[in-house]
Parts: C-alpha cells; sequence; structure tokens
C-alpha cells in the first residue's frame, strides 16, 4: 500500500476527548511517561504565552478507525493532564505580585511583609487544586470563596471579604481565560496513511537524531513487529516483561493500541525486544555473580543483547540489526528458544571454569561487582557458544561471509576445546584483567575474538604469567601513593586473593554461613598513625598502603574484634590457624608495624620489606592453584559449581 501523509490540526479539547474514547491511542512501545513535571509545566507555560511546541506524528489506521501517535506522546499526555484537571497546572507564575501587595495593604499588617505575602500565594493556590479541579469547575469559580480562605487563615482581613474578592477577581478572569483559550489550542499534526510496516522506520528515523531517547527505546518501538512464542522453560521471560508494563509510569487514562497480558504474550508471543529484554533479566537474575542485575524493572539488562548477538556471531556494531539477523540465521520459533537454551548451558560452563572467582564469598557477599566487564564475560561465553554450536567462514580480509548454526548437536573437536577452555581460561581471564586488557568498550576486543578460536584455550605457562604479575605488581607499587586515603581492592587483587583462597578453602567452608572481610595486615589505621609522624612538618610521605601483599581475608567476626589493631594484638585467639589459613605470616613479620621510634627511612624500607617478601608467599600460592590442581580442587570447583553460595 502506498504510503501519504497529510497536515492536521487537534484542538487539546480534541486531542482529550479522543483519548477518552479510544480514537487516539499510544503503541506499546511507547509505554512509559518520562517527563518530569518541570517539562509538563514548560511546554504548558509555551502554550499559555502562544510560542511554538511542536507537532505530533500520527498513523490513521483505516481498519480500527482509530490514530497512533508515533511521535508526540509526551505532549499529548500533558495536554491531556491540563485539560484533565488545570488546577494541577495553577501556580505562582499565574498569581499577579500587584494584586498581593494590595491585598497585604489591607491586611493592616506591619511586620514580616514577606512572610504574609507568601502566606496568601499559597492559600490561593491550595485553595484553586482542592476546589476547581476539572474545567467546568473552573468555568464557575466563585471569587468570594477564595477571599473567605483568606480570611479564614489571616484574621485581620475578616469584614473585608468582599474587598478581597474584587482585587482577586481580574486575576482569577485572566487563569479562567487562559484555561478556556489552551482547551482551544490548535496542535498541529502530521498524520501518515498507508502501509503500517513503515512505521518502525520512521520512528527511528525521527528518534535517532534527537534527541533523547536511548538505543533500547529506538529498539523496542524498531523491533515491534515479529511474534516469537516462548516455551515453557524460558517463561519468565514473559513474567519479566509484565513486570517492565506494570512497572511503567503511564497516566491511568491513555489507551494503548493492542493489549498486553501474561496470556497474550504467552498466546501471541512476543516481539524480538521483548525476547532479549527478558532473557537479559532472566540471565543477569540466574547469575548475579557474573552480570550483576539491575534493580528497577525497568532497566534494560544490555548483557542480553550483547550477549545474543555475539553468539550470532556478529560485530557489536550490528546490534541494531539484530532483530532481522535473529530470524535470518535460525528461521523459526523453536530455534530461537533452543538458540536461548544453549545459550544458557554455555553461561553455566563458562561459570564453572571460572568458578573460584566468580563465586567466591567475597563476590556473592552484599552483591558485590563482578571482577570482569561485561565484554569480557560476553567473549567467554560467546567464544564457548561459537566453538560448539557454530561454523564461521571468513574470507582473506577475515571479514565473516557465512555462519552455520547447528544447535542439535556439538561441532566436531569441541570435547578437545572443552578441555583446553577448562584448563586455560581462568588464566587468560586473570592476565586480561592484570592488564586491564578490557577498558574501554571493549567492542573491537569482543569482535576480534569470535573470530580468534584459541583466545580461551591457548596454553598460558608459568613463565608468561609470572611476568605479567610481575610488571603489575611493580606498576601498582609506583602509582599508589596513599596515606590518608586508601584505595579499595580493585579487580586485580579480588581475583588474586579469590582463586588463592579458594585453594586454601575447603567445600564446606564455601557453604558455611561464615563471611570473610578483605583486611590489611599492616592496618590503615596503624599505617596512617605511622606516615602522620613523618607528615607533620610537611613531608609528603605516602605508600602503597592498599599492595595486594598487605590483603588477606579475614573472618568478619575476626576482623570487628581486632578493628584497627593487627592480629597478633589480639588475645584468646587461635594465632597458629589464623596465621596457616588467613594471613601466611609469622609475628615477626609485622614487627615494624608497631615501632613509633623508627625514622621514616627506616619505616618505608621495613614496609617494602614487607610487601615484596610477603609478594613471593602469595605468587607462589597463586601459581599452586592455577598449575598444581589436585583432587580438593576439582572437588571444590564441582562444589562451586552445583552449590548456590
Amino acid at each position: 500500500m502506498e504510503n501519504s501523509w497529510k497536515m492536521e490540526e487537534f484542538t487539546a479539547t480534541q486531542i482529550h476527548k479522543n483519548q477518552d474514547e479510544g480514537k487516539m491511542v499510544v503503541p506499546s512501545y511507547q509505554r512509559g511517561f518520562v517527563w518530569k513535571k518541570e517539562q509538563e509545566n514548560e511546554l504548558i507555560d509555551s502554550i499559555k504565552k502562544g510560542l511554538p511546541f511542536g507537532s505530533m506524528l500520527l498513523y490513521k489506521d483505516e481498519n480500527k478507525g482509530n490514530y497512533r501517535i508515533i511521535d508526540g506522546l509526551q505532549r499529548s499526555i500533558t495536554i491531556y493532564k491540563f485539560i484533565e484537571n488545570p488546577s494541577k497546572y495553577f501556580n505562582a507564575d499565574d498569581i499577579q505580585d500587584e494584586v498581593i501587595e494590595k491585598i497585604y495593604k489591607i491586611t493592616g499588617l506591619q511586620a514580616n511583609k514577606t512572610t504574609v505575602k507568601e502566606k496568601i500565594i499559597n492559600i490561593i493556590i491550595d485553595w484553586i487544586k482542592e476546589d476547581y479541579e476539572t474545567m467546568e469547575d473552573i468555568s464557575g469559580m466563585q471569587y468570594r470563596d477564595g477571599a473567605d480562605k483568606i480570611a479564614e487563615e489571616i484574621s485581620t482581613l475578616k469584614g473585608k471579604e468582599k474587598e478581597v474578592a474584587e482585587l482577586l477577581k481580574p486575576m482569577l478572569q485572566n487563569f479562567i481565560s487562559t484555561c478556556t483559550k489552551m482547551a482551544g489550542t490548535k496542535i498541529p499534526a502530521i498524520v501518515i496513511f498507508g502501509d503500517e510496516d513503515a512505521l518502525p522506520v520512521i520512528f527511528e528515523r525521527i528518534n535517532s537524531k534527537g534527541l533523547q531517547l536511548t538505543k533500547w527505546q529506538i529498539y523496542a518501538a524498531t523491533w515491534s513487529d515479529d511474534k516469537i512464542k516462548i516455551n515453557e522453560d524460558l517463561r519468565k521471560i514473559i513474567n519479566y516483561n509484565m513486570e517492565r508494563f506494570d512497572t511503567m509510569n503511564v497516566d491511568d487514562n491513555i489507551q494503548f493500541d493492542d493489549e498486553i497480558s501474561t496470556s497474550e504474550l504467552i498466546n501471541n508471543g512476543v516481539n524480538t525486544f521483548q525476547l532479549i529484554f527478558g532473557f537479559g533479566k532472566l540471565i543477569s537474575n540466574e547469575f548475579p555473580q557474573l552480570f550483576t542485575p539491575k534493580n528497577k524493572p525497568t532497566d534494560v539488562e544490555s548483557i542480553g543483547f550483547n550477549l545474543v548477538n555475539a553468539c550470532l556471531a556478529y560485530k557489536s556494531s550490528e546490534i541494531k540489526n539484530l532483530n532481522r539477523n535473529l530470524k535470518k540465521e535460525l528461521k523459526n520459533d523453536k530455534n530461537i528458544n533452543l538458540f536461548l537454551e544453549k545459550i544458557r548451558e554455555c553461561i553455566k560452563f563458562v561459570d564453572g571454569a571460572i568458578a573460584t572467582t566468580t563465586k567466591f564469598k567475597s563476590n556473592v557477599r552484599n552483591n558485590a561487582t563482578p571482577i570482569h566487564t561485561e565484554m569480557q564475560i560476553c567473549s567467554l561465553i560467546a567464544s564457548v557458544f561459537i566453538r560448539k554450536y557454530v561454523k564461521i567462514k571468513t574470507n582473506d580480509e577475515d571479514q565473516i561471509i557465512k555462519r552455520e548454526i547447528n544447535l542439535e548437536e556439538e561441532s566436531q573437536g569441541w570435547r578437545e576445546y572443552k578441555k583446553a577452555f577448562q584448563e586455560n581460561a581462568l588464566k587468560t581471564y586473570l592476565m586480561d584483567i592484570l592488564q586491564i586488557n578490557w577498558r574501554g568498550s571493549g567492542d573491537r576486543r569482543l569482535n576480534n575474538i569470535i573470530l580468534n578460536e584459541d583466545y580461551y584455550t591457548k596454553e598460558v605457562s608459568k613463565e608468561e604469567l609470572t611476568q605479567v604479575l610481575n610488571i603489575w605488581y611493580e606498576n601498582m607499587k609506583v602509582e599508589r601513593k596513599e596515606y590518608q586515603k586508601v584505595t579499595t581492592p580493585k579487580e586485580a587483587e579480588r581475583a588474586i586473593l579469590n582463586i588463592i583462597y579458594a585453594n586454601q578453602f575447603t567445600a564446606a567452608d564455601q557453604i558455611d554461613g561464615t563471611y570473610y572481610d578483605i583486611e590489611h595486615l599492616a592496618t590503615k589505621e596503624l599505617m596512617k598513625n605511622q606516615l602522620a609522624r613523618f607528615n607533620l612538618n610537611g613531608e609528603n610521605v605516602r605508600l602503597p598502603i592498599s599492595a595486594i601483599s598487605n590483603l588477606c581475608f579475614l573472618r568478619e567476626d575476626l576482623n570487628r574484634k581486632k578493628k584497627g589493631k593487627i592480629i597478633y594484638q589480639m588475645e584468646g585467639e587461635d594465632l597458629q590457624k589464623i596465621e596457616t589459613k588467613y594471613t601466611f605470616t609469622k609475628e615477626k613479620d609485622l614487627e615494624w608495624i608497631q615501632d613509633f621510634t623508627s625514622s621514616k627511612d627506616e619505616f618505608i624500607k621495613s614496609y617494602y620489606k614487607f610487601i615484596d617478601e610477603r609478594y613471593l608467599l602469595l605468587k607462589e600460592k597463586l601459581m599452586e592453584a592455577l598449575y598444581n590442581k589436585t583432587a580438593k580442587d576439582t572437588i571444590l570447583s564441582e562444589q562451586l559449581t552445583l552449590e548456590e553460595i
């Protein structure tokens, strides 16, 4: 059908009436009233003053006999709300200063002029809002009632109500006139006729330049046509979408072009945006240690979109076409459902392979953020999925020219890949964190890794990892100059400690109710007190207090008990057990921190000696955990994978 358009005008009253009668409806993807009160007031003020305020874009549905609001939703809702209850928009700007000045003068009061005038203004505003809600109410406004309200609050105006009413009359008549004018204000609209399949494209072009919509809002609009039926195993996707719809703040009187209900989404299916939105919520809540779910039901979990796109082996720049590519590569609803289930399986596999860093207690307490970036974990999962189910053919320029996705069976060589991944992925994962390889958006790196079959399976030698670790440690010592403000343990420190202590702890330690803190052996309090001795005379003595080798895991109860002391200043504790399991120290290692007679040079030398020697010990334990796997390590890894810790 050929498309055409023409200009029309609707009065504010007509927009209100059309919306009430269901003749002007909102597409479901437009759910969510996003304007703030200030923006509403600004539009109403523009209309009051006769200033331009934009137009609406409507689609005339000849079959249903209604208009769909394609653009201008916020304006139409604000206009609707004004016609419904204009007194909500009555404010101090509608009150004339000279009127309030005259009323104040007849009060006879001599003091607190500003306070009294503000009180009069507030009485008038409250009276209007409480007694005159509708257009009909306002047209029959009684000025004497307002004068009576003011006199009730300001006793010196008793007996002068008629005079006050005469002062209020012209000002309130002006407000009544403004409301009448608003009701008849003509709002320009471009009305489109013809093929509705063009609407998503129109919506995208309008908003891609503009403006305030996020890419997710544009996807919600432009991916709204396809319908995909969800299997029982993925039914939570529908639940997450219903939570999103229920939470969106839209005026109750606004009518949508289609009803959205659980049964509707089950029977007729979800569109592509709803599918991936819900899938992102699903995996984020299933694997919070990997993805950190967002709090609000309306928040988009970008991992869903990035991961689905990457598992299809498309570049990040192609995510805008994900709706088309999903259908192109997977063909039908059955394959799309199976595709998402296989991604979940790959997530579980990756989670098990790096479990010592993702499910270790320090990561799951208090919703700690993951050690990795979103694109890093996406690259791990997508690499596994592609090697297991996707065959890729590239040209000489490493551009993908063909994809073959077979979800029914594992690809040839998968078992060898699986074994190599389990052996090496954690080491590569750690090296990437130490080298901050995923800084920035990570898009380009993700694209490259998708094509690199052995990125997570190539052997990482102990010598290679040691070199990277040493460089990171030396750089950290140079960069961190701390005194009053001490850096919170970063991703690298957390990763190293998790791996070391996961190898120290038993499976029983992991699933008991004990909490652990990352604590400083030479405590922050003692270090600050020591450095204060040297900084009294304006010196600038700072040390890497947050160095990895000054950190350990310590049971929460022990840490709270010792407060700012070192462990050797505590009484009644089994210090040998604490040394063996947590601190890897001896009492002599920390004697220097208690010596407040040492010189500046002696103290600095002692601190660096302590952290350098303990770094060698931690490095040895890290290499033991990564390269000398024992039966206990295997059991712990399996326990971490299976238990919800």
